[in-house]
């Protein structure tokens, strides 16, 4: 298993997880799979990397996620 594998692994179960990791180490997939298992996962994520994808994701697992959503993806139709 490689180390993004693990790294994905990890954050399903536990998004928490997020915050430990080096700027290196953020991924489009990575981001997405935290903030799929738990919206406020995003709230660990720098704003410069939040994706509107990865902000999907939060807010549909968890709605106040909103809170965490830069004002300029808010702006966009997809949310």
């Amino acid at each position: 298993m490689s180390a993004q594998d693990e790294l994905l692994e990890t954050l399903a179960f536990h998004p928490e997880a997020i915050q430990t990791l080096d700027l290196k180490q953020f991924t489009p997939e990575l981001l997405v799979a935290a903030c799929k298992s738990d919206g406020r996962a995003l709230a660990y994520v720098p704003a410069q990397l939040r994706s509107i994808e990865a902000c999907l994701a939060a807010i549909a697992a968890t709605p106040l996620a909103l809170a965490y959503v830069p004002d300029d993806l808010l702006s966009q139709e997809r949310l």
